[in-house]
């Protein structure tokens, strides 16, 4: 570096260079040569990990003669690099627009982890051939407050590419738990399933953290399903092997979420010591209407019990549905014709009326 540029790390793994009296072209390819230096490819053990860094460029005058405005500027152009994965990016005013607002909202994700204002609601899970099996899934909701319901596909997105999934997923478990703790020892269900983005599968804190709420509502692990995808479970690193081996160890059960939208090992499948299957909604949707979906879900299902696994199917709707699922011998079902996901004030009441009969 030359003395009079300037490097800074704005924070977390983001930092600034500015350097002064250069022209557009030059800056591309310092650019490109940064993104070059950066790269690395890693083996560790049989697996080969790429690192690699998104660049975002603003220029002076072009863009503002505001240097806070310039840093924001070249931010902006960073992510939408990272978005499109383009590696480098100019900033444009028009495109982004969108990420502005998308930068304002990280912003607000983290204010609204700071107030507590990120809030948990659950939808029960049913087993379709035992009354007293009844489960919940955590789902986090987050009401802005200007901009009202966000929904958890975007705001969960923008945890993960802000480095705040881990801060979120921290306090849904500790809500989950927390809330659910009366109902599991009173009995009035047997699970609780919190999904896990693959992200947190590379908290090494993770499982003390997980034993350390349990423990202090003396919730035993096997009442703890963990959610976690079909591509993530089936891209897992060295490093998220033995975390989530440190999960099982715990005694909670693994569940591969959205089942038949990844590229699953069978081989695989039957090394890993799961204890059921998510059939992903899509399938199940437009079941009454496509013989297609029902053979697919027929061969899941089967396949599942031949490994000794559960099986799962959300989505559902309806009563046809809900009847061709049990016909096909699927264990749970879940979805809006059962109940929609409702907060923690309004459980009991509804566990206290359900009555399975009525959804047959």
């Amino acid at each position: 570096m030359k003395n009079d540029e300037l490097l800074v790390r704005l924070g977390g793994n983001e930092f600034a260079l500015c350097i002064p009296n250069i022209a557009n072209t030059q800056a591309k390819a310092i650019a490109h040569d940064i993104k070059q230096m950066v790269y690395q490819s890693i083996k560790l053990d049989k697996f080969r990990f790429n690192i690699e860094c998104g660049v975002g460029l603003a220029t002076y005058p072009e863009h503002t003669d505001d240097i806070h405005k310039l840093i924001q500027f070249a931010e902006t152009a960073m992510y939408m690099a990272k978005a499109h994965r383009t590696g480098i990016n100019v900033y444009d005013r028009e495109s982004a627009q969108i990420s502005s607002e998308r930068l304002k909202l990280i912003g607000d994700l983290r204010d609204a982890l700071d107030k507590d204002q990120i809030t948990v609601h659950y939808q029960p899970i049913i087993n379709m051939f035992d009354q007293k099996d009844t489960r919940l899934e955590v789902l986090a909701r987050w009401e802005h407050p200007d901009s009202g319901y966000i929904s958890p596909e975007t705001f969960i997105w923008l945890a993960e590419e802000s480095g705040m999934i881990n801060l979120l997923t921290s306090k849904i478990m500790s809500m989950a738990i927390s809330d659910c703790s009366s109902l599991l020892h009173r009995k009035l269900i047997k699970d609780i399933s919190i999904n896990m983005s693959a992200y947190c599968l590379m908290n090494a804190k993770l499982p003390a953290e997980l034993e350390a709420n349990l423990k202090e509502h003396s919730i035993m692990p096997d009442s703890v399903t963990l959610e976690i995808t079909e591509s993530a479970m089936m891209a897992n690193t060295p490093k998220s092997e033995k975390i989530i081996q440190k999960l099982l160890d715990l005694g909670v059960k693994i569940s591969v979420d959205d089942f038949g939208t990844g590229h699953s090992s069978l081989y695989k499948l039957k090394q890993l010591p799961l204890s059921e299957l998510k059939i992903d909604k899509a399938f199940v949707v437009e079941l009454a209407n496509k013989q297609d979906d029902a053979q697919i879900i027929k061969a899941t299902i089967n396949m599942s019990h031949g490994l000794g696994l559960k099986t799962v199917a959300e989505g559902i709707e309806d009563k046809t549905t809900y009847r061709i699922l049990k016909s096909l011998g699927c264990d749970y079902a879940q979805g809006f014709y059962i109940s929609r996901p409702m907060p923690a004030f309004k459980l009991e009441p509804w566990l206290s009326q359900f009555n399975i009969s009525c959804l047959e």
